[in-house]
Formats: structure tokens, sequence, C-alpha cells
């Protein structure tokens, strides 16, 4: 079985997405955030969003 191949901007979007939400999530329990609670939470659902239209970018530990 091969692995699907993916749009490289798709992988991209991802990955600046999911570090987007690391670091958040991050300066969030290091008493610093950045953003608003429901900025955050808006970046984590459209995460969540992506993963569920192209379940082949989840990984294990994404946040």
């Amino acid at each position: 079985m091969t692995e699907p191949v993916l749009d490289p901007d798709l992988r991209r979007q991802w990955n600046d997405l999911a570090e987007e939400v690391r670091r958040h999530r991050d300066l969030y329990y290091n008493d610093q955030p950045e953003i608003p609670d429901a900025d955050f939470d808006a970046l984590f659902r459209q995460l969540q969003e992506l993963e569920a239209q192209h379940p082949e970018l989840a990984v294990p530990d994404s946040p």
C-alpha cells in the first residue's frame, strides 16, 4: 500500500498551523499568553478541521 501524495502547500499549511497551536499552548501553560483564549480555540478548531478533511495529515503527536 502506498502513501497518498500530499500537496506540499497543504502540508506546509498544516505544519504552520500545528506549530502556531503548539507555541500558543506552551505560552498559555507558562502564564505568558499572547492571544485570547477564543483566538486559540479558533486556531485549534482550524487544525482539527484540516485534519478531518485530510486524515493523512494527522500524526500521533498532533496538537
